[in-house]
């Protein structure tokens, strides 16, 4: 078959960090080009995107709010994203993270390099080998070797991948002070207003 059809009810959801809940679309479909999953909050408050930056992968990313409304905070500005609306991040170093304004709330999100092929990070397998454990009630901590993406070691690279004896426990972040792209309903800004990318540069 050349095609293949899911629905994010149809994917199951694995346990994160904290109340994160990561639906792994891109291993349900067995997308190779770029990395997209997606993440659904049980309750407003949840965790729809984790705190990280994108150092140790180096990823453009993309964030569509697909139900619901999430709170984004970016290198520590906020931005109120209802259903409908795009966050696109060029910069690795933003600091991000987004909660759900309301049960339900799904976030989509789509990563890869814009100068290369793409390559699956690292932390995903590390993620899907730990979800069994918070599953059971073991809580995500340094003991039991927390998957970051701000650390290098969260790099993919064709020839290493890390395995779990090497999962850094402790990423770190910075802030470049260069702000991230927002994209909602036709319109491109900053977040200090000025005008954007077009949907062809992103």
């Amino acid at each position: 078959m050349s095609w293949k059809v899911t629905r994010l009810e149809d994917v199951e959801p694995l346990p994160g960090p904290g109340t994160l809940r990561w639906l792994p679309v891109r291993h349900e479909l067995g997308i190779g080009a770029f990395g997209t999953n997606a993440y659904v909050a049980e309750n407003a408050g949840d965790d729809v995107v984790e705190p990280h930056t994108e150092e140790g992968t180096g990823h453009e990313e993309l964030y569509f709010v697909a139900r619901g409304a999430a709170t984004f905070t970016l290198d520590g500005e906020t931005v109120h994203a209802p259903a409908g609306t795009y966050v696109f991040l060029p910069d690795p170093t933003t600091q991000r993270h987004a909660t759900a304004d309301e049960p339900g709330t799904t976030v989509l999100s789509f990563g890869g390099w814009r100068d290369r092929a793409f390559v699956v990070s690292g932390w995903e397998s590390r993620f899907r080998a730990i979800a069994p454990q918070v599953s059971r009630g073991v809580e995500w901590r340094s003991g039991v070797g927390l998957p970051t993406r701000d650390s290098p070691m969260s790099r993919p690279t064709p020839s290493a991948t890390p395995t779990p004896s090497t999962i850094p426990t402790d990423g770190g972040s910075s802030r470049s002070g260069r702000p991230g792209w927002i994209h909602r309903r036709g319109r491109c800004s900053t977040s200090a207003g000025s005008r954007g990318p077009t949907a062809r540069q992103a």
